[in-house]
């Protein structure tokens, strides 16, 4: 091994601009594997932060006359009309993503937020990481919980943040708990206080 080693540096002196070519070479190829492996690790091997994920389905409307399209949300009617059906056989819960401006924190801001009925972070078996979850009597109310990677950005990961005031889209919201760190694709969650559309 060491003969070939100095057979290398040999060849290297001689020819340094394949050396570096090579080198070049070598740490793209194991960068873009690696960053490829973080990509299926996260999306295909880990599973989601959810308690039993394989028993969660999303369910939507398709219209009759085209039957291959993609589920769209429904009417809050239609939701309620569901939930009574489903009676004891399932438990069903809403959500709708929206973008909304976050004022009175440095600049103004769009953020991602998701409102949701007050059972919906139960239903994934997701309790926050200090605060309270919704409960049936925020619905309506300007009550929000945020983001682990939201609080510790914008709050300096301050735990006397449960009461506070945010302004989120024009609105103060009381700020009544903070999720773990493993869901992270959200910087706010709120209850829902309007029909899903």
């Amino acid at each position: 091994m060491f003969a070939n080693l100095r057979q290398l540096f040999r060849q290297l002196r001689r020819s340094p601009a394949s050396g570096v070519a090579a080198v070049l070479t070598l740490s793209l190829a194991i960068g873009a594997g690696a960053a490829i492996f973080a990509v299926v690790d996260a999306v295909l091997l880990t599973p989601p932060p959810f308690a039993n994920p394989d028993a969660l389905v999303t369910i939507g409307e398709v219209p009759l006359d085209d039957q291959s399209s993609a589920p769209r949300s429904v009417a809050y009617a239609t939701f309620v009309a569901w939930r009574e059906r489903a009676g004891s056989l399932a438990s069903l819960e809403a959500y709708d993503g929206t973008n909304l401006t976050l004022t009175g924190i440095g600049e103004a801001q769009r953020i991602s937020a998701t409102d949701v009925t007050p059972g919906f972070l139960a239903l994934l078996g997701v309790t926050p990481a200090f605060g309270r979850p919704f409960e049936a009597s925020d619905v309506g109310q300007p009550v929000v919980i945020l983001s682990d990677a939201f609080w510790r950005a914008k709050f300096g990961s301050d735990r006397s943040v449960i009461n506070r005031q945010v302004v989120i889209g024009g609105r103060p919201h009381t700020i009544v708990g903070v999720l773990p760190a493993k869901l992270r694709p959200l910087m706010a969650w709120r209850s829902m206080s309007s029909p899903v559309t």
